[in-house]
């Protein structure tokens, strides 16, 4: 089935304009200083350094501004607190080179703070859109992070926006679209219970591989995955809406609520037993690919790259 766009009508061709203030208001210093404006609605706007070329250099610029349009409206839905737009920054290569101060070649996407987020031009189709539905979630976390003064573990907060841009996929059908969540998923039948043990904290990593091993993007997997068992697995029966309990709990964070106590409070379980099942759940999937993925949102994703081998 294919993605369904909303009503909204963007240009019928590739058009430029200036930065409206507030948006010049809102972007960092190191943000690239030659950018127009491609698209905008209400208090959404994607900008671009980007100087498309070709008619399909232009055309996947518009399809990411859409596919950015739709998403973010549903952010502003979910962030009642927010008086300051939502910028989205098409950049070039040189662009997220220069927003970070160092190159970042393997940097598809990234949230800078909570009004600004950046994806790579050269990141375009089903993939682009889900990092962009990632990076989006980052913002509603730093918006409840600047409102509590408080913070989720990171592999939580990683956790859940990779759930989000996964979710993307399965929810508009487009699996077989998604090259690089593709290989996220390939990569994540190999997690093991020692992986989960070392994100969670319960252990520290074994030298200096180990460490390499569990930080960075197997973290935000494990993260992942243990939100996707939350939904699926816990009790029994899973938590269906488990994401927005979590935006109750982060919500709900303050110096005399922490984590573990919030975390109790919506999910019915403390922190560490749901932590200790779900370990002992990757130690028997070790090997049992289809029963890791089941009933989770990267099932189909699976199957495509199971048929593959």
């Amino acid at each position: 089935m294919k993605k369904t766009r909303s009503s909204r009508q963007l240009p019928s061709r590739y058009v430029t304009a200036g930065l409206a203030p507030e948006v010049k208001a809102v972007l960092p210093s190191t943000f690239p200083k030659r950018v127009v404006t491609i698209a905008h609605h209400g208090d959404v706007h994607v900008v671009t350094d980007a100087k498309p070329k070709t008619r399909a250099e232009r055309e996947q610029l518009k399809d990411l501004a859409e596919a950015y349009l739709e998403q973010a409206e549903q952010v502003l839905e979910l962030d009642g607190r927010r008086d300051e737009p939502l910028v989205l920054g098409i950049l070039t290569q040189r662009g997220m080179d220069g927003l970070w101060g160092y190159p970042v070649k393997y940097t598809s996407g990234a949230c800078v703070d909570a009004n600004v987020v950046a994806l790579r031009d050269s990141t375009g189709g089903a993939d682009g859109e889900a990092i962009i539905a990632h990076e989006l979630r980052h913002t509603v976390t730093f918006g409840h992070q600047l409102a509590t003064g408080q913070a989720m573990p990171e592999y939580l907060v990683e956790g859940i926006a990779e759930v989000t841009g996964a979710g993307y996929l399965d929810r508009t059908n487009r699996e077989a679209e998604g090259p690089i969540h593709q290989k996220a998923v390939s990569w994540m039948v190999d997690f093991t219970a020692r992986d989960a043990e070392v994100v969670f904290g319960h252990d520290e990593p074994k030298g200096e591989r180990e460490s390499k091993r569990v930080n960075g993007w197997r973290r935000m997997q494990i993260g992942a995955q243990f939100i996707e068992w939350l939904r699926v697995h816990l009790g029994g029966a899973g938590v269906p809406d488990v994401v927005a309990r979590f935006d109750q709990l982060e919500a709900s964070l303050s110096p005399e609520c922490s984590f573990e106590q919030a975390f109790a409070e919506q999910l019915g379980v403390p922190l560490r037993e749901a932590q200790d099942a779900f370990i002992v759940f990757l130690e028997h999937t070790r090997d049992d690919a289809p029963a890791r993925f089941r009933g989770t949102i990267w099932e189909d994703t699976w199957r495509i790259v199971a048929a593959s081998k």
